[in-house]
């Protein structure tokens, strides 16, 4: 039955779109809190800023706090009409979207603004005509967006939307038309001699003079030049009155934001002089505010980024937007590495099925088993599918293909796999056929394939669709927004996150997931993870947790650890694994 749809009120819409800012809001509040007490992170949020500089910076701040590995964003319509569309299960950002509106005054003793969707054909010819006055308001509407990652856009139409950037090998050929941009805004570079490279470059605000290195390297030459560019396009000069640590706070932001755009990484010692030059700011002024300091320096950015890729271009210097086809396998397997085994349907005889069908992993095991259980109804009509699953296992793509007769009992498709393989080791007559066709040699490698499947394959299936599950309970509870606060918003999603770490080291055969990378993120769900790695992994097929065990082995490792945590931070993890 198609989902009833629900109609609000506009008092409930205001209500709605008012919490929503207020999630915002905070979030916002969070980031620069979080940059203020560690400012080197400022750095990673101006070079992924590059790739969304139309956006205002409200927005581009709500996407990095949300998907900071976002590459391209649109919603789900945009995508739709872009010929892809969004995978089952993923969560976008929010993020907010200007809408105009007009409005109109009616011929009435103490007019009020009126929607002029809410006028009368008489009313609107007046507006048309001037007789009645008319304005445009502009309001932000909540809406969420997708990143190209969570689409099913292959890698090689990549560079349609997004391109790929540019490289190093044109790095002499940016500076060099860089020289000429320079000089042509009234800011000449010259190269000289400073006997050695412990000096990489200067600016002089007085004569406007860029000096630059001859020693350094192409791509050194064009990292120093966009630091001391950015020290004239922040109107650094004599004149103004601006703190030394303010002026070079600016520089190393606006070149890093350059420098990302040209495929140059900001480099460790950027990132400490620029936290370094904020923390001895902050020191003379306590009263700036990290995000006051960043704004002009995107303005600064969209105000010149095109015109100097405008220039590149007429240089002869683009963007590489041709993908070649080893750099589309690397993304293709990178892209993979993150991703749950997915199962094709080759062909089958069942009516719930097609040929051809390809769904993730979880779905299939659940459909399957859906399948079996409703055929049973019909004793001696069995219905066969063959499939195909598509993996990665120690970070090599594989597959595996079978078949399996619906209505017979074998319940879903990993029992079936793990019911087939232990009958064929069971069975004296399967062992006598290899034998036979292939003598021991060829019963020594089934009996490697069938233990490889059962103790390794079969508990790396499990461990997928115990994961699915986890992702499927939290997606369900992000849907649930009248009822979910932003402090649990923000633990789901970096529950979500943890899911997606864990799978990507799943499918490169590495179990322990104790490492740090999830361990900043969510402790007690990296020994929780450590904890069912240790039985599910390391242990046989037959000791793979259920959703439920590994939900009660939680509440154990929880409690464990109360003394640890705040018991309302126990209360909302609890929460969030039921």
């Amino acid at each position: 039955m198609p989902k009833k749809r629900t109609f609000y009120s506009e008092e409930e819409r205001k209500a709605h779109h008012e919490k929503k800012q207020r999630e915002a809001d905070l979030q916002i509040q969070e980031l620069t809190k979080h940059w203020e007490n560690d400012p080197k992170d400022v750095a990673e949020y101006l070079a992924f800023s590059t790739q969304f500089y139309k956006y205002s910076s409200r927005n581009t701040m709500l996407i990095y706090r949300q998907r900071p590995d976002s590459v391209f964003i649109a919603s789900y319509t945009h995508w739709k009409e872009l010929g892809y569309y969004v995978q089952e299960g993923e969560h976008g950002a929010n993020i907010y979207r200007p809408e105009t509106t007009r409005y109109f005054k009616p011929n009435v003793p103490n007019p009020t603004w009126v929607l002029l969707s809410k006028a009368s054909p008489e009313q609107r010819h007046e507006v048309e005509i001037g007789m009645l006055e008319s304005r445009d308001f502009t309001y932000f509407k909540p809406c969420t967006v997708f990143d190209i990652s969570q689409t099913n856009c292959p890698p090689e139409d990549y560079p349609k939307l997004c391109g790929v950037g540019y490289n190093s090998t044109q790095h002499k050929d940016i500076y060099n038309t860089l020289c000429l941009y320079s000089e042509e805004i009234g800011v000449p570079v010259s190269e000289e001699d400073f006997e050695g490279i412990g000096t990489r470059g200067a600016y002089n605000p007085r004569n406007k003079h860029i000096h630059i290195n001859q020693l350094l390297g192409d791509t050194q030459k064009l990292d120093t030049l966009l630091h001391e560019m950015s020290h004239h396009l922040m109107g650094h000069s004599p004149n103004i009155e601006k703190p030394t640590m303010q002026r070079e706070f600016e520089a190393d932001g606006l070149s890093i934001m350059f420098g990302k755009t040209f495929g140059i990484e900001p480099s460790d010692a950027r990132k400490s002089h620029l936290a370094a030059c904020y923390q001895e700011l902050l020191k003379a002024q306590p009263e700036v505010k990290i995000d006051a300091l960043l704004a002009p320096v995107r303005e600064k950015f969209q105000q010149h980024i095109e015109a100097i890729e405008q220039e590149l271009s007429l240089a002869g210097v683009i963007p590489q937007q041709i993908i070649s086809s080893q750099k589309a396998a690397e993304l293709k397997r990178e892209q993979a590495m993150k991703k749950e085994p997915t199962v094709t349907v080759i062909w089958t005889e069942s009516k719930r099925l097609h040929d051809g069908q390809t769904m993730r992993l979880s779905r299939a095991n659940e459909l399957f088993k859906a399948i079996d259980k409703a055929q049973q109804k019909y004793p001696n009509c069995y219905h066969k599918a063959a499939f195909r699953i598509d993996y990665m296992l120690h970070g090599e793509p594989s597959s595996y293909e079978g078949r399996q007769s619906f209505g017979t009992g074998e319940g879903s498709l990993i029992d079936h796999i793990k019911r087939l393989n232990t009958l064929c080791n069971e069975n004296p007559q399967w062992e006598n056929y290899l034998l036979e066709t292939g003598g021991s040699d060829a019963l020594l490698q089934d009996r490697h394939e069938k233990e490889y499947i059962l103790n390794e394959f079969i508990p790396y299936l499990n461990l997928h669709v115990t994961l699915s599950e986890i992702e499927q309970s939290v997606s369900e509870k992000l849907g649930e927004t009248d009822e979910l606060t932003l402090e649990r918003s923000e633990q789901f999603a970096a529950l979500q996150q943890n899911v997606r770490t864990v799978r990507a080291m799943l499918n490169q055969g590495n179990y322990d997931f104790s490492v740090a990378q999830i361990n900043e993120l969510s402790p007690k769900f990296a020994e929780w993870m450590r904890q069912i790695s240790k039985k599910s992994i390391q242990q046989s097929s037959e000791n793979t947790l259920t959703k439920e065990e590994i939900i009660h082995d939680f509440e154990q490792i929880a409690t464990q650890n109360r003394t640890e945590i705040r018991q309302e931070q126990h209360e909302e993890f609890e929460i969030t694994m039921l």
